[in-house]
C-alpha cells in the first residue's frame, strides 16, 4: 500500500522518537533525506544542542 505522503528532501516533520527502552518516545522534529516512494522515508534527527566541534576533534564517543 503506498504512502498517501510525499515528502521530499528537506523537508521538516514532527516525529514520535522512542527512547532506549522503547515503551515511550518523544515527538521530535526530523529532517527528511529520502522518500523512497512508498511507505519508507528517512529521516535524520534534528538536535537543538549546539557543541563546540573544536574541542572534540578525533573522539567520537559523544556521537548519538
Amino acid at each position: 500500500m503506498r504512502s498517501t505522503m510525499n515528502y521530499q528532501a528537506g523537508d521538516l516533520l514532527l516525529m514520535a522518537f522512542p527512547y532506549v527502552g522503547g515503551a515511550q518516545s518523544k515527538v521530535r522534529p526530523a529532517l527528511v533525506l529520502l522518500d523512497m516512494g512508498d511507505e519508507d522515508v528517512l529521516v535524520a534527527r534534528v538536535r537543538g544542542n549546539k557543541r563546540d566541534a573544536s574541542s572534540n576533534k578525533g573522539d567520537a564517543s559523544n556521537l548519538s
